[in-house]
């Protein structure tokens, strides 16, 4: 059989229901004849239309497939990704609201402490100054003993201005203890309130 390229001519003929072909070449009769219904003959001239048929190439068929698979998946993994996303987002956000009230109540605390410690070295300043007057005093009345003859009265007022003494020294401590605390209160509140305003100047 001789392959060639030649025009092929079809004809359409119908007849009651039915469809015939007729495949004519220039120099040759009737070739082929087949009769085929008008829906399958519709159907026959699209697969001519057709370069090649998927059903043709089942290899392309499943290699799209798995493609279509890969894309779906692929989908799903960017959408819980999203999703993931969206919660650490709403974590953040109350971890952030979260340091802001540790953050404030940190400022109060460190404020009202700083307060504290002023007037506790007001108080600090002024029991100094009652203790150097007092031991002017108690210096005078020792002088003042050895001097005159009321011993007995002189040395009652030398016992009240030791047992002052004796009291703003205590006192002087007991402020001295409280200025130490406060320090020791405030000194990791400070670190950690310039460690925040360092991030904050990093961001």
């Amino acid at each position: 059989m001789v392959v060639a390229v030649v025009r092929v001519k079809m004809e359409l003929l119908r007849t009651e229901g039915m469809s015939e072909i007729r495949f004519l070449t220039p120099g040759i009769k009737q070739v082929g004849k087949m009769d085929v219904s008008m829906a399958n003959l519709l159907k026959l001239r699209w697969k001519m239309r057709e370069p090649i048929s998927e059903n043709l190439n089942p290899q392309r068929n499943t290699e799209l497939q798995n493609k279509e698979k890969h894309l779906k998946g692929g989908k799903r993994d960017l959408e819980n990704q999203k999703e993931q996303i969206s919660k650490l987002k709403r974590n953040l956000e109350q971890h952030q609201d979260v340091n802001k009230v540790l953050l404030d109540t940190q400022n109060d605390v460190k404020n009202l402490l700083e307060k504290e410690k002023d007037h506790l070295a007001e108080q600090l300043q002024d029991v100094e100054t009652k203790r150097e007057k007092n031991k002017e005093e108690l210096k005078s009345v020792e002088k003042t003993i050895t001097e005159r003859e009321d011993e007995e009265l002189l040395l009652g007022l030398k016992e009240e201005l030791l047992q002052s003494q004796w009291k703003l020294d205590e006192e002087k401590k007991n402020y001295e203890r409280h200025l130490l605390n406060i320090e020791k209160l405030l000194e990791p509140i400070e670190i950690q309130l310039t460690r925040i305003m360092k991030r904050k100047g990093d961001v």
